[in-house]
């Protein structure tokens, strides 16, 4: 984020946000309450503002909140769906905060105020690094055997959150494996028609092959649909101590039950594709997090392998499309590289 000076005032589409906020810190903070704008950064989606919250005559803060305006999408009533969109991540994030907080070990921020008519909602900042500055302080070239121990238990606890998650609302509806199949063809599609080297139109048939192998050897009562985070990643999962607190339900909806799981554990295993992050270690704390998820859990298990090949279709597809200026075009030619590889294994798998 970039930090604002001292004084400074926040950039003007807060304004609207700020001139409401200053009549009701008293009832959200307390009469001797003030809330200071400290940095601000610009996103695709949405502008983000981080407020020191003051007390009294202080002038350290005693916490920080983070406030958020939405952009509305450029399309008929794009206004109005985003007010419900803004409505809808408050009070996803409200319920899962209030039945996650009874949980050991388990959290999600707290909401505090939600502005749907000016697109903005605030939350409580949450302690701790994320998930990605951890693996990338301790997991990378030797870790020790202690810090490796430290680190397999992080994501043992990432997996024991996602299994507490998915109790919030269990549900009894459930997917099938035509609709999966379906979502992932429209994707592969996709990379058909774009050309893509490494998803041709004889690979695609393949893959839904391989698809509908998978789902052969699921039960029904595998697909139960539960709550998912939808866009779980390491860089919006906190770790405070023993803690395990996760950001951003925007997108929260549902899915399966190995749907948030399989994107980690991908997301996760792309770090191989920096030198710093050595096979061995990646593997062993993926399985680390499978184990926290479901002891006796491996990436063998057939929905889990649909969900990762679903995701990386996913991944694949964005690398595809986008366009990306040197060196990130290196990356994303290496991390494309890495589906490649797995998608030929995965059938290989499956001949």
């Amino acid at each position: 984020m970039q930090p604002l000076a001292p004084g400074a005032p926040a950039p003007a589409v807060f304004a609207p946000v700020l001139d409401r906020l200053r009549t009701e810190t008293p009832a959200l903070f307390g009469d001797d309450a003030r809330l200071v704008p400290v940095a601000y950064e610009a996103r695709p989606f949405s502008h983000i503002l981080r407020l020191g919250l003051h007390r009294g005559a202080l002038d350290h803060p005693s916490s920080y909140c983070f406030l958020k305006i939405f952009k509305p999408k450029p399309v008929p009533d794009g206004e109005v769906l985003m007010r419900q969109r803004v409505v809808h991540d408050f009070e996803t994030t409200r319920r899962i905060h209030q039945a996650l907080s009874a949980v050991p070990g388990c959290g999600a921020v707290r909401p505090i105020v939600c502005y749907p008519d000016l697109l903005a909602s605030m939350t409580e900042e949450a302690s701790g690094q994320t998930l990605l500055a951890v693996l990338e302080s301790e997991a990378a070239w030797f870790p020790g055997v202690e810090r490796l121990a430290a680190m397999r238990e992080t994501m043992a606890r990432t997996g024991r959150w996602l299994r507490a998650f998915q109790t919030i609302d269990p549900g009894d509806d459930h997917a099938t494996v035509g609709e999966l199949r379906d979502y992932i063809d429209i994707r592969l599609t996709r990379l058909v028609e774009a050309g893509s080297r490494i998803v041709t139109g004889q690979r695609r048939h393949a893959l839904l092959r391989r698809i509908e192998e998978l789902g052969a050897r699921l039960p029904p009562s595998a697909l139960r649909r539960v709550p998912i985070h939808a866009d779980l990643a390491p860089g919006n999962v906190l770790v405070d101590g023993d803690r395990i607190v996760v950001l951003d339900f925007a997108m929260a909806s549902r899915g399966t039950t190995m749907h948030d799981l399989a994107r980690l554990y991908v997301q996760t295993d792309l770090l191989r594709a920096k030198p710093q992050f050595r096979r061995t270690i990646v593997e062993a704390l993926l399985q680390a997090l499978l184990e926290g998820f479901a002891p006796g859990l491996t990436n063998a298990d057939p929905l889990f392998r649909l969900l990762s090949l679903q995701h990386r279709i996913n991944h694949l597809g964005t690398l595809t499309l986008q366009q990306a200026r040197f060196p990130t075009n290196l990356y994303n030619r290496r991390l494309r590289g890495f589906h490649a590889r797995w998608l030929e294994r995965e059938l290989q798998i499956g001949a």
